[in-house]
């Protein structure tokens, strides 16, 4: 059996791998860090509202219809149930307010509230076709997606127990049922935890105000008030899929869990006043104020 890490920038944030092989020559294990990396650089490519080339900048130029990336049917049709569940509060065309808002180029859009979903845009397995000019961003997912994109090329390659850690973002795989445990970071002082859970071949998205923020915003804008959310400082969902996992922690700082039970998962929910509220299913040993 061989063991390697990778540890490396990409997307904004660090990405740590950890997998365990069949036994394969060091030239081998070199060889997937360059695949995973240029996997995720091609999803950078494709999604990024940042670059002047990417697929989904296209998007806010004049309407018409436009072929999917191969990989993006899964990821617009989670989001299609996402927003249907959260009655809008999660878009991804929610680029259109974080830019209008100072984050991010404006591409000529300058209406703050995002456009509505139905009246703006429609899809199929092949092609997505848009109304109006939209500026999609798919943060709110896009990162526990490619998370599992990369898982898939793991087991592809042979592996037999690996974790991918990319911010926060977590997916955790083991054949002989091992468990992963999980810190929960305090987002006021991200030295200390508020608690551990648990995962085994499931996945755990955290998200939290205190990882990017600028003004009186952090990445995290409800397109219904147009501003960040303050009632909830932090989130933890668990499901079998990182794209499900990283949805629904954005999810669960605008809606409450009941508007998520469509969904398979997890949670805890922590609030301003340091309690923890969380699902009967969520593993943790807490270190603070919580309630079931």
């Amino acid at each position: 059996m061989t063991q390697t890490t990778f540890t490396f920038d990409a997307i904004g944030t660090t990405w740590t791998i950890s997998v365990d092989l069949a036994d394969r020559p060091q030239s081998s294990l070199r060889q997937l860090e360059r695949d995973v990396r240029a996997r995720i650089a091609l999803f950078d490519r494709t999604y990024s509202r940042f670059r002047s080339d990417s697929w989904a900048i296209g998007l806010a130029g004049p309407p018409g219809t436009f072929r999917l990336p191969p990989d993006a049917y899964p990821l617009i049709e989670f989001y299609d149930r996402l927003h249907d569940a959260t009655t809008g509060a999660v878009t991804p065309l929610i680029g259109q307010t974080m830019a209008a808002l100072g984050y991010g180029p404006s591409l000529g859009l300058t209406e703050p509230a995002p456009p509505s979903w139905n009246d703006s845009l429609a899809y199929n397995h092949d092609t997505l076709s848009t109304r109006q000019p939209v500026h999609l961003d798919v943060g709110a997912a896009g990162k526990g997606y490619i998370v599992d994109l990369v898982h898939e090329m793991l087991i592809a390659a042979g592996s037999v127990t690996h974790f991918i850690d990319a911010g926060h973002d977590i997916r955790h795989h083991a054949h002989d049922g091992r468990m992963l445990d999980v810190g929960l970071e305090n987002p006021r002082d991200v030295s200390q935890a508020v608690g551990i859970t648990q995962i085994g071949n499931q996945s755990i998205a955290a998200s939290s105000g205190a990882l990017r923020h600028w003004g009186n915003y952090h990445h995290i804008i409800d397109p219904r008030t147009l501003a960040s959310p303050t009632r909830v400082i932090a989130t933890w969902a668990i499901a079998d899929t990182a794209m499900v996992a990283d949805g629904l922690a954005t999810a669960l700082f605008m809606v409450e869990p009941e508007a998520l039970e469509r969904f398979d998962f997890e949670y805890g929910v922590l609030d301003a006043g340091m309690t923890l509220t969380y699902s009967p299913g969520f593993p943790a040993q807490l270190f603070t104020e919580s309630k079931s």
